[in-house]
């Protein structure tokens, strides 16, 4: 009996987790028209203790610590088969152990979740998708 009890809790433990959200902000409700010049702003600042995007990526090719945006528009929809530069550029940001890029390593800040609202995701993908 004591089997079968933990063989249903396991279960019913593996389900919940099945149905928790990846993200505080679903893709979904991101606008889809952010403001590329307040995204600009948003790449360079803090938020909320979080190091801004440009103390790791730069935008003119120069050496960073992670890779360099310029050119991001023409690659972020090439980089997972299926997915839109949207979308990548969202996980990207939020859950960014799920696209690391090849010849770096899995170091990006990974607390962004919870940190942005979905406009200011909004207005950081649309700048980015200018690069």
């Amino acid at each position: 009996m004591r089997k079968f009890l933990f063989l249903i809790l396991m279960l019913i433990i593996a389900s919940l987790a099945a149905c928790q959200k990846e993200t505080t902000i679903d893709f979904e409700d991101v606008p889809r028209d952010g403001d590329p010049a307040t995204g600009a702003i948003i790449f360079t600042q803090k938020k909320e203790g979080a190091p801004p995007c440009d103390s790791c990526h730069t935008i003119d090719d120069s050496p960073g610590k992670g890779p360099s945006l310029q050119g991001y528009k023409d690659v972020a929809g090439k980089r997972v088969e299926g997915q839109s530069a949207e979308k990548y550029t969202f996980y990207s940001i939020l859950l960014p152990s799920k696209h690391v890029v090849d010849g770096f390593s899995n170091i990006m800040y990974k607390q962004y979740d919870g940190k942005f609202t979905a406009q200011e995701l909004g207005d950081l993908i649309a700048y980015l998708l200018t690069l």
